[in-house]
């Protein structure tokens, strides 16, 4: 048990002696700076050191006293006692080892015990000299090690957090609020606490918790101002000023800093010379630059949280952040955001900049998009946007996966907006759905900016080429026949289909993509026949009626496909492709830090399957693919012309391969779906060719005698057939009304069983 205060000498402990020696006489309340007795701490430091094992006792004496002397608002003793443990934690003998963790829990119930039950300011400020120096020597293991010091720390922690929160504040049991100018004292105190947390640079095991969040989210509320929007950028503006000033005079001007930097409460209040513009104006205008100090500490708090070499704790507190600004949606705050994620990136370490970006894009890619308003979609896609359309050097970035994650939440968003109910991306609204609608326009266009931004931190030659391959794979090179019989490329077909519609006798070959609408049975595989042997094909298609809108209501329902199915989809990654473009032809003789990086052309082979983009789809589709092969032309070919591009030919790219013929293309065209996956949904419209139309492996002429192409199919594609991939010619045909047997149709395939020989792959690209 700790012995009375009040006991005679004769009857104490040494320890408690010796505790006691070092306070100076002085008269009740004063108010006059205080110092602990010299001789009598060294002494003291002087047994702690030697008999380690007296620390508890110490610090459960110096508990006791310390309740003792708030309750009595003996303020005067209790800022010797914060120096005394502040003393003994910088003891040399005592901060190693076992001796920190035998005073530490004592020194943190001290500090509960002030910020809890003391009504004076001052005492609160003075707790921060004494927490500074507990956490230059915390460790992680000590943490885990103990639970109930654990909870400790957790709790003093949260109690700073509060105070450095931008609200209104109570001290101890009062009931009433503090005055503004007291309310800044204290929000200056928390946020010097925090940041004290995080200066020490060296503690690379530092666990990231929910006390952190909270006290994380405290300081941001500093960094806002109702009434200016941009109140960072004056922050450090402000700061850059004081560091200026600091080198022209770095003698008489100290540099702004926290206030817990190896100071005591003395020496603080000596130190800080008052600022002569609060004797100038109002009190209003002190505030304000009262104001000003505690912003600026935030943004050194901010700053000392990511300007660490731990990896992990950037991480969390990039994590942290996406979770404060998610749950400000209530306030305008994209702009804030914005700077605020910008000035974050540049004070962490080049070489970690990439896991703030990437945990970024992982936190809007994960964001629902069912049901959202679209609002926060718009606040983190700008954020990224600000980054990666900075100059910032981020090096180590891993493009592709930031371009397939922005690609992912681009596709999810566009195919959710363009919903048949829906409708956010079109023109026409009412009035009641503007704020959505445009939150969800705006969305849309700042991930493709974003996208787009990529090509402007180019790290290797052939990273542009890359991108628009990325892209390219994704819009999904193959109508089935599903997609024509649930009309998924518009409400009006395109001018190729229409003329072959209008060029069609009553009889039809059965298979083909130019004629009319295909049969009842071969329109959804897969599935029994619903038609018996003498339904006629019109009945068959009303029978299958439902289940094709059914079908179609499950693919428009479906927000997990990797593909630009939808004709905003395609619309959508046609602009993102000219969009590259342009930026990296903008950036392409700029270089960061000097380094210069030799981009490759973009080759015509990253085009090879896209083709039948310049002739089916919707109107919209067709021109944002012409635009974008067209800005392609103009900057990545040879010959810097798009009067070469010919849109109304089967392959509006064979003047290029004529004049050209890369080696990449060279004998190895007709098998290029080996290396590019996506050439395997090229649809087979009569006599179809790709670049090089010259190698054409098939032989034999169609039914007709006419000398066209008859394509050749292997047994294993024979569901491919039935789902619409692959497009044959049928010796079999039939007429209006006239039976359908799928049987009979089926058994006049020919089939090719025989191996086609290797043929060298394409070079490029490697998608």
């Amino acid at each position: 048990m700790p012995q009375v205060p009040g006991r005679p000498e004769r009857f104490r402990p040494k320890h408690q002696n010796l505790v006691l020696k070092c306070y100076p006489r002085l008269p009740k309340n004063a108010a006059a700076d205080v110092r602990p007795n010299n001789s009598e701490l060294a002494y003291l430091l002087y047994y702690a050191s030697t008999r380690q094992h007296k620390l508890p006792k110490v610090g459960s004496y110096l508990e006791s006293k310390t309740a003792y002397d708030v309750s009595h608002s003996q303020s005067a003793r209790v800022q010797i006692t914060l120096q005394i443990l502040t003393a003994v934690l910088e003891h040399s003998t005592i901060n190693r080892a076992s001796g920190f963790a035998l005073i530490a829990p004592s020194v943190l119930r001290i500090i509960r015990e002030i910020m809890n039950n003391s009504t004076d300011i001052s005492l609160i400020e003075a707790t921060l000299a004494t927490w500074d120096v507990l956490c230059q020597h915390q460790d992680a293991a000590s943490l885990a090690a103990d639970p109930e010091y654990r909870e400790s720390y957790t709790q003093v922690v949260r109690l700073y957090g509060s105070l450095a929160r931008n609200n209104t504040k109570k001290l101890g049991k009062s009931t009433q609020p503090v005055a503004n100018h007291d309310g800044l004292r204290l929000r200056k105190a928390g946020v010097a606490a925090i940041t004290s947390i995080f200066a020490p640079k060296e503690q690379l095991e530092r666990n990231w918790n929910r006390e952190f969040d909270n006290a994380f989210a405290s300081v941001l509320t500093n960094l806002r101002n109702s009434s200016k929007q941009d109140y960072v950028d004056y922050l450090q503006g402000l700061n850059r000023e004081a560091e200026e000033k600091e080198g022209r005079d770095s003698k008489t001007i100290a540099r702004r800093q926290s206030i817990t930097h190896n100071r005591t409460l003395s020496s603080y209040q000596e130190e800080q010379e008052p600022d002569p513009r609060t004797a100038e104006g109002t009190t209003q205008d002190a505030d304000r630059i009262e104001e000003e100090e505690v912003g600026l500490l935030a943004i050194d708090c901010v700053k000392a949280i990511f300007d660490t070499q731990n990896r992990g704790q950037t991480r969390e507190a990039t994590f942290s952040f996406m979770r404060y600004i998610a749950g400000e949606q209530g306030r305008n705050i994209n702009e804030w955001a914005s700077q605020l994620f910008r000035l974050i990136t540049s004070w962490t370490p080049v070489q970690d900049r990439f896991v703030i970006v990437f945990t970024a894009v992982e936190t809007l890619r994960r964001l629902p998009v069912d049901g959202a308003d679209f609002r926060l979609h718009e606040t983190y896609a700008k954020m990224i946007h600000g980054v990666v359309g900075s100059d910032l050097n981020l090096i180590g970035l891993s493009v592709m996966d930031v371009l397939i994650g922005l690609m992912t939440t681009t596709i999810r968003v566009v195919t959710y907006c363009a919903r048949p109910g829906n409708s956010l991306l079109s023109r026409e609204t009412t009035s009641g759905d503007n704020s959505e609608q445009s939150a969800a326009t705006a969305s849309v266009e700042t991930l493709k900016l974003s996208i787009a931004c990529l090509a402007g931190h180019v790290y290797y030659s052939d990273q542009v080429t890359d991108m628009i391959a990325a892209l390219l794979v994704r819009v999904k090179a193959y109508p089935s026949a599903t997609d024509f019989k649930s009309n998924i490329f518009g409400e009006r077909r395109s001018r190729s289909n229409t003329r072959a519609t209008e060029g069609t006798t009553s009889k039809q070959r059965i298979g083909t993509s130019r004629g009319a609408k295909p049969a009842a049975n071969l329109a959804y595989p897969g599935r029994p026949s619903t038609a018996g042997p003498t339904t006629t094909a019109k009945e068959a298609i009303l029978d299958d009626k439902s289940e094709h809108d059914k079908e179609r209501s499950e693919r428009s329902n479906s927000l997990r496909s990797g593909y630009f199915t939808t004709d905003e989809g395609r619309k959508c990654a046609f602009e993102i492709i000219q969009s590259i473009l342009q930026v990296a032809q903008s950036t392409k003789k700029q270089a960061h830090n000097n380094v210069a990086i030799k981009r490759n052309r973009v080759p015509v082979g990253v085009w090879d399957g896209t083709q039948w983009l310049a002739r089916m789809g919707s109107e919209d589709v067709r021109a944002a693919y012409k635009d974008a092969v067209t800005t392609w032309a103009r900057y990545e070919s040879d010959e810097k012309d798009a009067t070469i591009l010919n849109f109304e030919a089967e392959d509006c790219f064979g003047k290029f391969v004529q004049k050209e013929k890369p080696a990449s293309l060279r004998d190895s065209i007709d098998q290029s779906h080996q290396s590019h996956p996506q050439l395997l949904m090229l649809p087979n419209f009569g006599a179809e060719r790709r670049l090089s139309s010259g190698n054409i492996s098939s032989t034999g002429v169609g039914a007709e005698g006419n000398g066209s192409i008859k394509p050749r199919v292997r047994a294993t594609d024979l569901e491919d057939i039935m789902d619409g991939k692959r497009q044959v010619e049928l010796a079999v045909e039939v007429s209006d009304g006239e039976a359908v047997d799928l049987q009979k149709l089926l058994a006049g395939i020919q089939v090719d069983n025989s191996k086609k020989a290797r043929v060298p792959l394409m070079a490029a690209p490697p998608y």
